[in-house]
């Protein structure tokens, strides 16, 4: 499900992007379909499209506990539901931090990832 959301919101901002100023300034100036398309056109459709990405991480780590407790797959998932049952509370602590840090990582990354396709954004 993911991968149709993902996809149908980068064709729908590519569609928006397309029909902006700079694209017809980019397409005047006699630079290929190509790369109007890609150097253009899909940098600044990305943006937004980071952004859903990355919250869906939460999603898929919350599917991560539930499909390993269904599916009886041994990971994090399983074995925080196993402490939540034994009231392993270490173990839980553990389980979530693992989980919030790779939830971080992945947001600090699209971040990152918007300085790297739109030069207007700097951090200091």
């Amino acid at each position: 499900m993911m991968i149709a959301h993902v996809s149908r919101m980068v064709r729908s901002e590519l569609v928006d992007v397309m029909h902006t100023d700079y694209i017809r300034a980019a397409r005047l100036k006699g630079l290929t379909p190509r790369r109007v398309l890609f150097r253009h056109g899909l940098r600044n459709a990305l943006l937004p499209t980071i952004t859903i990405v990355a919250l869906d991480v939460g999603y898929l780590l919350g599917g991560i506990i539930v499909v390993e407790e269904i599916f009886s797959i041994p990971g994090i998932g399983r074995s925080l539901m196993s402490a939540i049952q034994a009231r392993d509370l270490p173990v839980i602590q553990a389980g979530v931090m693992i989980m919030a840090a790779t939830y971080s990582i992945v947001n600090f990354a699209a971040d990152l990832m918007y300085a790297w396709l739109d030069k207007r954004i700097q951090y200091d």
